[in-house]
């Protein structure tokens, strides 16, 4: 008994021990941001920022970190050693918020002019991408004044980027709202622990993340299960 003791305490440590203590700073701009959840989607561990943007975790490179919060844009970063020779390294992230550029005309203009769709089912990032298509304007120009700011600066891709990400937001927030940390055990043998990763990692695999946005438990359940096996084995193989 006691020497299966040692060698769980031994498999224990040496899945730590090449973990290391990490330091880093979430900002905007440089700017240090307060109550900003970080998550190791690895392990599931998760921790908050403190009044100075500053938190603490125990990770190694090549994992993922995601940092997330209602004020802010879900990111997404992947650790490097070189993180480590410059803590706190600077996890920069964007605050939420209307992005679209204000463009001055002389005509009287609204949201049907600009070829904005106010649709309350759209998500902001979703009626940006729409605003960024292609309207008819004078002299033959088809194009949206927006649009061709976001040509311009290359815009187009981060509102791309911008409306897949509120899509996972979405699924993580129903995910965690469909089962209770003890279900995510029962049905698909989840450590407690390690629940909070598994919601991020089937948010990932987009067949599920689409059952997921819409908040449909039956059809998301047979995806969910087979991710659950793949996550179990990466937490084993990790070990």
């Amino acid at each position: 008994m006691n020497k299966l003791l040692y060698i769980l305490l031994f498999i224990s440590v040496s899945a730590f021990a090449q973990r290391q203590s990490f330091r880093g700073k979430v900002v905007t701009d440089h700017i240090p941001l307060k109550d900003i959840f970080v998550i190791d989607k690895s392990t599931g561990f998760e921790t908050k920022t403190d009044a100075d943007g500053l938190f603490r975790l125990d990770i190694r490179p090549g994992e993922k970190l995601a940092v997330y919060s209602d004020r802010t844009e879900v990111r997404e970063f992947t650790v490097s050693k070189e993180w480590f020779d410059q803590q706190p390294f600077e996890l920069d992230v964007k605050l939420k918020g209307n992005e679209l550029k204000e463009v001055v005309v002389e005509d009287k203009i609204d949201n049907k002019s600009l070829g904005l769709d106010t649709s309350p089912n759209l998500t902001p990032a979703e009626r940006r991408k729409k605003a960024n298509k292609l309207v008819g304007t004078n002299q033959g120009l088809s194009i949206n004044g927006d649009g061709i700011i976001n040509r311009v600066t290359g815009k187009s891709k981060t509102i791309k980027q911008s409306v897949n990400t509120e899509d996972k937001i979405t699924a993580v927030e129903n995910l965690r709202n469909m089962y209770t940390d003890d279900e995510f055990y029962e049905e698909f043998a989840i450590p407690l622990e390690n629940v909070e990763g598994f919601i991020y990692y089937a948010a990932e695999n987009f067949d599920c993340m689409i059952w997921l946005k819409a908040n449909n438990r039956a059809k998301a359940k047979p995806y969910l299960q087979p991710l659950a096996v793949e996550y179990l084995n990466r937490l084993a193989d990790e070990k």
